[in-house]
């Protein structure tokens, strides 16, 4: 019985002790510092520049605890972190559990210090504050008999935060990202693969100035891109951006191990931006299974223009693309199918009756999930007329002979289709509303 109740003692110390040492890892919940990113213009070699930062500890719950910061230092940042300079301490302060602390500081960076970073290649120095946090914890000892006994132990712990101090702040002022294309290996935005495929994706950065970039390649899988996805990180980016306009990011090999939509994109941290973060779609599909048409974006006409000979259709590339085939289909080719086709097919057609029939801006509804669902004119057969056009075109007007075909007073539904090598289809654009000279639209059914 004491072999049994000496085994349950240990027990619950040693339960005690990892729920004491998880507390211990989440002491310092986070640090945060303001500025995060500081460009540097050039200095005079007697110069030195002031640096003025604000760290935000915020503390996790637990005990009270003393934080504090005993040293500050300039790093080398070129893969090893070498110390170029040390700083001074920060008062104590005491942090109620779960509370923050603000501490401010300003610093000098002589120009020797960044003349010596710029001699070894460096093009940006880390301004590195290590933060400590000190409080008592109880836990059972055992006493000279064997029993468990309640004694005091002081703890420990650090955590980090650095600041980016860009020495390119020169070439043309603080970096600027003024355009972000995302793509595929392929230089499309929309693919569809098997299953345990190599995937891999580039982000195009055009920008101004110098600075650190700053991002985090994401990527949502199926089971949250039925509805609002939820964006996971693959890996952290940090890139200087000197001289140049333009360059291009690596992301790391895509997921693939799983069948459905993901969304991949590119978020940038710093510099702050007014843009919205790229993204672009793929889907993944069992061997064997044939692969859904991507969805293309339509651009040109909108949805109730009438057709003339001047019409121009435009639409978005596929660069897998062997051929384009730009296709009609009439009112009365649908027959009684017609007003089903709008009712049940809502993206097809916006009501436009009541404006005069002026062109209204349109948007595929269904254009934001990048993929296409089962074709709304597959049981329409061959188009009334259209055009087969080569690889890499973007737009075309209706040859005469495609002209002839087009009636008077009729409605048409208008789409390109992408062509493969073999003739399948590699992807299609939503149908849109086109009416020929004379047609009603007041004939056309209620959009839902």
């Amino acid at each position: 019985m004491a072999r049994s109740a000496l085994t349950l003692r240990v027990i619950a110390l040693a339960a005690l002790l990892v729920l004491l040492g998880a507390g211990e890892a989440q002491a310092i919940a986070s640090i945060q510092v303001t500025p995060s990113n500081v460009p540097l213009s050039g200095l005079r070699p007697a110069d030195s520049t002031p640096l003025s930062f604000v760290w935000t500890v915020q503390t996790a719950p637990g005990p009270a605890r003393a934080i504090s910061s005993s040293v500050g230092a300039f790093v080398l940042d070129t893969g090893s972190r070498q110390t170029l300079l040390t700083t001074g301490s920060l008062a104590t302060q005491i942090a109620l559990p779960g509370g923050a602390l603000i501490f401010t500081e300003t610093v000098s960076l002589p120009s020797t210090v960044i003349a010596e970073a710029q001699a070894r290649g460096a093009r940006r120095i880390l301004y590195v504050r290590s933060f400590e946090a000190t409080y008592t914890v109880q836990e059972l000892v055992r006493d000279p008999f064997g029993g468990l006994i309640p004694a005091n132990r002081n703890v420990r712990t650090t955590a980090e935060a650095a600041a980016v101090i860009n020495l390119g702040g020169g070439m043309g002022g603080p970096l600027q990202i003024f355009r972000l294309l995302l793509r595929f290996d392929d230089g499309s935005p929309l693919r569809v693969l098997p299953e345990a495929s190599d995937l891999r994706a580039f982000v195009d950065v055009s920008y101004e100035g110098g600075g650190t970039l700053e991002g985090v390649w994401e990527v949502a899988d199926p089971s949250s891109t039925s509805g609002a996805p939820v964006f996971v990180p693959l890996a952290r980016v940090y890139r200087f951006l000197g001289a140049g306009q333009r360059i291009t990011v690596e992301a790391p090999p895509l997921p693939t191990q799983h069948t459905g939509l993901y969304l991949v994109r590119f978020r940038v941290e710093a510099p702050i931006s007014a843009e919205p973060d790229p993204v672009i779609r793929y889907r993944v599909v069992s061997p064997g299974v044939e692969a859904p048409p991507v969805r293309l974006a339509a651009h040109w006409p909108p949805a109730g223009m009438q057709l003339s000979p001047k019409t121009s259709f435009r639409w978005q590339p596929l660069p897998e693309a062997a051929a384009y085939q730009l296709e009609l289909f009439s009112r009365s080719q649908a027959g009684e199918r017609w007003v089903p086709l709008f009712s049940g097919r809502g993206q097809v057609f916006r009501d436009v009756r009541g404006h005069g029939g002026k062109p209204l801006p349109y948007e595929d509804i269904h254009a934001t999930e990048g993929l296409s669902g089962p074709d709304p004119l597959s049981e329409l057969g061959e188009p009334a007329t259209g055009l087969l056009l080569p690889a890499g075109t973007t737009s075309a007007v209706l040859s005469p002979v495609a002209l002839r075909h087009v009636e008077m007073n009729e409605l048409y539904l208008w789409r390109v289709r992408a062509l493969a090598a073999d003739g399948s289809t590699l992807g299609l654009s939503a149908p849109r509303l086109l009416r020929a000279p004379g047609a009603d639209l007041a004939e056309a059914p209620e959009a839902p």
